[in-house]
């Protein structure tokens, strides 16, 4: 059984991970059309952005140290990246295809994806690959305030 403090960590890590992932398209349309996010989709965006700052505040509380913040922030912002590169690369058919066959009930959230994949791909390896980038940036600082932490 989790305790409460497992629930609420896994609760920041999916209120942030849902949060980076809401704003692939918000971000990548906004880039097509030349216009600022909060303007093209101001409660989107809102969402998407109060979703990630709540819980970087949660996930600090929690975590108890700045090295582990980053690290957790680095890999689940490498995660929508990585998912935004493979929907860029792939067909959306093959990659709909192999996750209908592995995943239960995808069937039900496939209309959603596919206006998800339309609506962001043209930009979205761009914005995947800034996601990965600041992914590994946060991983190295965690990294590097570890040893200097461990060396204090």
């Amino acid at each position: 059984m989790l305790s409460q403090e497992g629930i609420l960590h896994f609760s920041a890590h999916l209120g942030y991970f849902s949060g980076l992932t809401m704003l692939v398209p918000i971000l990548s349309k906004a880039w097509s059309v030349q216009i600022k996010p909060w303007i093209l989709a101001p409660g989107g965006f809102a969402i998407a952005a109060g979703l990630v700052v709540l819980s970087i505040i949660m996930l600090a509380w929690l975590m108890g140290s700045i090295s582990h913040l980053l690290k957790s922030l680095g890999w689940m912002m490498i995660i929508p990246g990585v998912l935004a590169l493979v929907f860029a690369v792939s067909s959306p058919e093959r990659v709909y295809s192999w996750i209908g066959n592995e995943v239960t009930g995808f069937s039900v959230v496939q209309p959603t994806v596919e206006w998800f994949v339309e609506h962001s791909v043209p930009k979205a390896s761009y914005l995947g690959g800034v996601y990965i980038f600041i992914g590994f940036t946060m991983l190295f600082i965690s990294r590097t305030l570890s040893k200097v932490a461990d060396f204090i």
